[in-house]
């Protein structure tokens, strides 16, 4: 926090004026640049000292420096990917999602372009994998609107989680949903061609 920023005691027109504005636009979480380009003037010219005020208030969570959220929203896998734009869930969290494992990740893992670093999230550490471009493929959305998050698909899960197995889980697991599970034979060839790994393709 900005030692020159104020903190008022109650509640004035311009924090209910905000809070209203992210209420009526269904707005649950915010990233600070972003939300001062779409404010009306009244309310972006003074967007940090009153998003710092609804803060230290408890009406926001802060996820990172310029990122806050509603304090009652708990989607990890939204907010983790919403920190870094283009990240997509992926490695033993989207084994997870796809009910491919029955272990549960206590760590959010996000494949992504660009490098980030490691942070904590609603609780849960996010690890951020930086892979090539070329190893950026398989991926679908899930959820809706402000619900939706990038998440790897089933077969490109497991082209990850083999590759990158001390992110994944038990390695056991991973076999075990190889053997079992249903696989699109084009998709597994596509990746098979984008990952460039002959290790992995043996």
């Amino acid at each position: 926090m900005a030692k020159s920023t104020y903190i008022s005691e109650n509640l004035n027109v311009g924090h209910i004026a905000l809070l209203k504005y992210l209420e009526d636009h269904e707005i649950l979480f915010i990233n600070l640049r972003d939300l001062a380009a779409q404010l009306p003037v009244s309310l972006g010219s003074n967007v940090n000292e009153l998003v710092e005020n609804l803060y230290q208030k408890g009406l926001l969570s802060r996820i990172e420096r310029g990122t806050y959220a509603k304090p009652n929203y708990s989607n990890v896998n939204v907010l983790a990917t919403f920190i870094n734009p283009g990240g997509t869930i992926a490695y033993w969290s989207a084994l997870h999602h796809h009910n491919l494992t029955e272990r549960f990740p206590y760590t959010v893992f996000v494949k992504t372009v660009h490098r980030k670093r490691d942070t904590n999230n609603l609780g849960s550490k996010v690890k951020f994998v930086t892979v090539k471009a070329r190893r950026y493929i398989g991926t679908m959305e899930e959820g809706h609107g402000s619900n939706s998050f990038s998440v790897t698909d089933r077969e490109m899960t497991m082209f990850d989680c083999f590759d990158q197995t001390r992110y994944s889980g038990d390695l056991s697991d991973l076999i075990r949903a190889l053997e079992n599970g249903k696989w699109i034979n084009k998709k597994l060839i596509e990746y098979m061609m984008g990952y460039d790994n002959t290790a992995l393709t043996k």
